[in-house]
């Protein structure tokens, strides 16, 4: 589906993917991060799939999804489906 690519090596992963709203295309980022207890944290998820979940868990397991705002909250519900345990930090939507 997407690429996951290093930011920060063993630290910070990015996957960049286009975006299509109201007729309007653009592309956004999604941001894995390593926390300290190796647990990855997911800010502005984007469309997932189970090959990328495969990629992601071979990174860590997914504790945490951040939505901090509009559009960002858009793909959410396809990880709460796939990461069952984690902790989701959203704006009202």
């Amino acid at each position: 589906m997407y690429e996951i690519c290093p930011f920060i090596t063993d630290r910070i992963w990015v996957i960049e993917y286009p975006v299509k709203y109201s007729g309007i295309k653009f592309s956004s980022i999604t941001t894995l991060i390593k926390l300290n207890d190796n647990s990855i944290l997911i800010h502005s998820p984007c469309k997932i799939d189970n090959s990328l979940k495969d990629k992601i868990l071979k990174i860590g397991n997914v504790s945490c999804i951040i939505a901090p705002g509009n559009f960002h909250h858009l793909h959410v519900n396809q990880h709460k489906v796939l990461f069952l345990k984690l902790e989701l930090i959203s704006v009202k939507v």
